[in-house]
Order: structure tokens, then C-alpha cells, then sequence
């Protein structure tokens, strides 16, 4: 709900509203890369990858319709990315300068008021998904897909993803997924999966 509001406040506030588009395998930003906007999504899937000393580049989160990409080098201060943002499906999106964004939330206080709606929602997300790296990685993806799904939708996965933000293996993904079907609990074709039963896979990532 916060995601629509924003996309419809943000569309109307802006002063360019062109739509942008991107292919698949294209990268919108990299790592270390300077940042001077915020990126709308109005379509598609992106993949926003953080890198480790230890363990190199992992998937952080993913951008999907509706998403704003490149709050937290705009909030942070900061004036390089600390993330590789990669299109995971050919995309579209808006894009507004940090000083037309910041002009924006001063302008509209309703505006605002999402965007702090929407601050608070990644905080409580970063915090859902520290709980949930303490459960077994069936519960974890039962989380992970809950957080992901979009009402009674279909939306798109990737297995090496869902692999890499679950840290485990695609071989047992696979077995997860497929239990997961066998019991009702999802539906899925390729590239594509939707929840069918929420109550179940609820139960799933209560498990622990």
C-alpha cells in the first residue's frame, strides 16, 4: 500500500515524468558508483547486491514495481553507492534528482509522510529478516516468499536468488519448492511463482 502511494505522489510531484527503460543483465548503478537521484520503479525486477570482504557479492534485497531505489545513499549521505543495482528482468522506471526529491518532500507533506512511512517499513524489514536468519532455511524461504509475494499475484523468482538471500543450496531450494507445491501451499511456472495458501506458509515460518 505505502509502495502505491508513493509511486502516485512521486509521479505527480515530478517535473519529468519520461519513463526510462533498461534490459535485462544491464546494470542501473555499481558499487562505489556515484549516485545523484532517486529511481522509481514503474515495472520489472532489480537485484540490489552488497559485496563482503569474506564471502564477496551477495543479493541483498530486490526492487520490484512500486520500489525506490537509492534511499539509503540519498539519506545516508553518502556520495557513492555501496550497492551494485542489476536489472533481473528488462524494466522501467522514473528517475528525479536528490535535490528535485528533496524538494519534493517539502513541497508535500502527505509525500513525506510516506517516505518516513516507508523508512520505517525497511527498518522493521531489516528486522524481520535478522529474526529470520536465526530459523531453519525452510522457514526462512517460507519468510522470505511471504515478504515478496504481492496479494493473490504471481510474482517473478529466480532460484540462484532465492538460493543466495537464504544462504543455502539451489539443490535444496528445489526440494523446499517442491514440498511447498505438493502441499498446496504454491503454485509455479517458469520465472514465475505465486502463493496460494498464505495461512500454511505462515505456519511454515512460524516453525522456526
Amino acid at each position: 500500500m505505502v509502495n502505491k502511494q508513493i509511486s502516485k505522489l512521486m509521479i505527480d510531484l515530478m517535473s519529468d515524468k519520461k519513463v526510462l527503460s533498461i534490459k535485462k543483465g544491464e546494470y542501473l548503478y555499481k558499487r562505489d558508483d556515484s549516485v545523484d537521484g532517486i529511481y522509481l520503479v514503474e515495472d520489472g525486477l532489480f537485484n540490489i547486491n552488497n559485496t563482503c570482504d569474506n564471502i564477496g557479492s551477495f543479493l541483498y534485497c530486490q526492487a520490484k514495481d512500486g520500489d525506490l531505489i537509492g534511499i539509503h545513499t540519498h539519506f545516508g549521505g553518502e556520495k557513492t553507492s555501496r550497492y551494485s543495482v542489476l536489472a533481473a528482468a528488462d524494466s522501467t522506471y522514473y528517475f528525479v534528482s536528490n535535490n528535485e526529491f528533496d524538494d519534493m518532500i517539502l513541497k508535500s507533506k502527505e509525500f513525506g509522510k510516506t517516505i518516513l512511512q516507508l523508512t520505517c517499513k525497511r527498518i522493521d524489514d531489516v528486522q524481520t529478516r535478522l529474526v529470520s536468519m536465526q530459523k531453519c532455511v525452510k522457514s526462512r524461504l517460507a519468510d522470505l516468499i511471504l515478504h515478496e509475494m504481492n496479494s493473490d499475484k504471481e510474482f517473478i523468482y529466480n532460484i540462484n536468488d532465492l538460493a543466495r538471500m537464504n544462504g543455502t543450496t539451489l539443490s535444496y531450494v528445489r526440494r523446499v519448492l517442491k514440498f511447498f507445491s505438493n502441499q498446496n501451499i504454491i503454485t509455479k511456472r517458469k520465472g514465475y511463482l505465486k502463493v496460494i495458501n498464505k495461512e500454511d506458509l505462515i505456519l511454515v515460518s512460524e516453525e522456526g
